[in-house]
Parts: C-alpha cells; structure tokens; sequence
C-alpha cells in the first residue's frame, strides 16, 4: 500500500479540484466544503499553493484561480517527451486493429509534415513517407488541426494560402468549409468518406492534444490545451465503407485520447451512437 503524506496529498486534491470541479475559480470555504477540510487547513494550502504561483487569488472576489507555474511544468515537459515515442506504440496497436496505414503529423505554417507511420505489411496500401509535407487544407487532416486553431489563424489560411481543389469533391466554398470544421470540434473527429483529398482514398483523423498556457483556449475550467499532432488512419475507399468507418473512428478516437493523456492532458471524447 501506497504511503501518503497528508499535506501534500491533500494540495493536489485542491488542484485535481480545478481539473474535475467544472469552476475556474473556487473560494476557500467552498474548497473546504467540497473536499471536507477544515476551513483553516483549506486557507492554508491556498496561500502556499499561490505563494509558488500553482494559484492566483482574484484580488476581486478573493476566490482561486490555477496560475502559471502549472502551465510552465506543462511546457516542460511538453519539451522533454519525445511525441514520436509515445505515440508509436499506439500508431502500432491502430494499424494491427485495422489493416490500414497510420501517420502521426504536425502543422507547420500552412503545411502538415508526416513525422511518424506505421503500415501493414500488405503489398496494396496507402503508403506515405517520413517527413512528406501536404497542404494544409489536406482532407480530414487538415480539417482537424483547423477546428482547433483559433478563429483569426483559421481565416488567414482560408484567404492565403486558401483552399485548393484537389479532387471533384474537395470542399472550396469556406462557408462550407467552416461548417465542416464546426462538426470536427462538436465529435472529436473528422472523416473522410467522399476522397476531398485523394482520389479512391478515404480517412479518420483526431487530434492529439498537449498542455497550453493556462490562458489558451480550452476545456473550460482553466486548463489550456492545444492541438499538438493528428492521427490519420487512410485506406481505400473500397476499404473504409460506412460500417467499417463506424467500427474504425472508436479505435482511432481512443489512441488519440491515450496519447493526449500520456503527453499530460486529461481527455474524455464522447461519442454517440448517431456519430458512429
């Protein structure tokens, strides 16, 4: 059995608080009520905890808010683990679930950069290679990373470079487009069912996540999150029917989670059975 040290588990309750509670901001005697401390113990780890910057009170409304030394350690270790290495044993276990070819790419200005794969053994496969560049408008892999940048960065790269016709089916009217990355935020998700990209070539694309500041957009209670890579799953159309993309996007949605969290994001996609 595990051996606690009392003070210091009870700090990382408080701060476990912030990630679970829903709240950005928690008061002390509502801290004290909802982890049943003592109200003096409460305002005690409060103040230690903003003393090292791991809170900031509001000098309003004197409630609690996470403060930048959480984003700073987020950041350091962002910078100290190797994304390749922890996402390749799950490119790995997503390619033996599926037969289909995995990259795992990142976004550069306008350009998304395969920087990982992993494909099966089969003679006839989609194949790509390490470090081949694509647009950024690149079917479900461009409309992943999209969704999740903020709006301004979104509509510089929609007027310049703007979006290219790649096959019959590409989607170029940005109206259109930014419905699209709309449906992207709201499953978790994008497919490719109608080769936008590549002729006879069909996709699923998530994203991967990793910590941001805490000022950054994202999950709603302080915790800034930023889409670090996406994973792409790419087959033949002929491959990827509908009742195969539906058995496909749970396994590709939960190596994306698994990878978020292994890079220190908390993630919890909900998928329904309409979107499957």
């Amino acid at each position: 059995m595990v051996s606690l040290v009392p003070a210091i588990d009870r700090a990382i309750r408080v701060l476990h608080l912030f990630r679970n509670g829903g709240q950005q901001e928690y008061g002390v005697s509502e801290i004290s009520r909802l982890l049943d401390l003592n109200k003096s113990t409460a305002h005690n780890i409060l103040n230690t905890l903003a003393h090292h910057n791991f809170l900031v009170q509001n000098e309003m409304t004197r409630r609690y808010r996470l403060g930048p030394a959480l984003a700073e350690l987020g950041g350091l270790v962002r910078s100290q683990i190797d994304m390749r290495a922890v996402a390749r044993p799950y490119l790995r276990r997503l390619m033996e679930q599926t037969n289909a070819s995995i990259m795992l790419g990142t976004l550069g200005k306008a350009t998304i950069t395969i920087i990982d794969k992993d494909e099966p053994l089969s003679d006839v496969r989609v194949a790509a290679s390490i470090g081949m560049q694509l647009p950024f408008c690149a079917g479900s892999f461009g409309k992943v990373f999209l969704a999740y940048l903020p709006d301004d960065v979104v509509e510089e790269l929609l007027v310049n470079p703007g979006l290219k016709t790649f096959t019959p089916t590409s989607i170029t009217d940005i109206d259109q487009y930014r419905n699209a990355l709309a449906t992207v935020r709201r499953q978790g998700y994008a497919v490719d069912d109608n080769q936008e990209y590549l002729l006879d070539v069909g996709a699923i694309s998530v994203p991967v996540f990793a910590p941001a500041p805490v000022s950054s957009e994202g999950d709603g209670n302080g915790l800034g999150r930023e889409v670090v890579a996406v994973i792409t799953l790419v087959n033949f159309s002929s491959r990827l029917s509908p009742a195969k993309i539906a058995e496909y996007v749970p396994y590709v949605v939960e190596a994306g989670r698994e990878i978020s969290e292994n890079l220190g994001v908390s993630m919890d996609y909900q998928i329904s059975k309409a979107e499957r």
